[in-house]
């Protein structure tokens, strides 16, 4: 039987539509029009009053400028997924890193310059990234990538995939000019399945900054 195709509207928007079908060969009858009918008008409010909770929960946990998780969203999500699977995430590698230079970017270029800066370094590792990784603006010009079922060995080789894939990207600023820019990457990796994510994240740092000092735009291990 052909479906019954109504709008849904809050107020005076439509917010969406919805297509019922009688299980008879009969076709609709009047009681059955009535019925998605009744659907359709009371759908509304709940459906708008769903939709607003799941944007309020993605924005509370996303950071507004890149789209990526935030620093509260990003540890909420791995100790989640490690609750549920203890195991699940070990050997777990985190790459802590930092856009070098980038305040030059904003003194000479303008902030708008920075923030495409920071969107662009955003979408190359976002693109980089697998499903089971964790991906986040940790602050500032930082962002931070967690890597699950990936020991020391492993993260090495994809730092270095980060690294220079951010090296290899063009930025296009407001200006309508291109950017490059470089990254000093801090790697760090559990041991053993009692690793502590904030003993990771302070390893991984360490080894950030000593990535700057020893020349920028290169990976160290902490």
């Amino acid at each position: 039987t052909a479906p019954i195709p109504l709008p849904v509207r809050f107020g005076t928007s439509q917010i969406g539509k919805i297509a019922m079908s009688p299980a008879t060969r009969r076709g609709a009858s009047l009681d059955d029009r009535r019925f998605v009918a009744l659907i359709a008008n009371e759908l509304g409010g709940p459906l708008r009053m769903a939709t607003l909770v799941a944007e309020a929960q993605r924005l509370a946990s996303t950071d507004t400028l890149t789209g990526l998780l935030n620093r509260r969203a990003f540890v909420e999500r791995i100790e989640k997924a490690r609750k549920d699977s203890p195991n699940q995430l070990f050997p777990m590698s985190m790459l802590l890193l930092d856009v070098d230079h980038f305040k030059k970017v904003n003194d000479t270029l303008g902030h708008d310059a920075g923030d495409a800066v920071l969107q662009g370094v955003a979408r190359v590792l976002q693109a980089i990234a697998r499903k089971s990784d964790f991906v986040a603006r940790w602050g500032g010009e930082e962002f931070v990538l967690a890597l699950s079922q990936t020991a020391e060995a492993g993260a090495r080789v994809a730092a270095e995939r980060v690294r220079r894939a951010i090296a290899e990207a063009k930025y296009m600023l407001p200006s309508g000019n291109e950017h490059r820019a470089t990254a000093s990457v801090g790697l760090a990796s559990a041991e053993s399945s009692e690793w502590a994510i904030d003993e990771l994240l302070g390893r991984a740092d360490k080894a950030m900054y000593a990535a700057k000092h020893r020349g920028r735009n290169r990976v160290e291990t902490g």
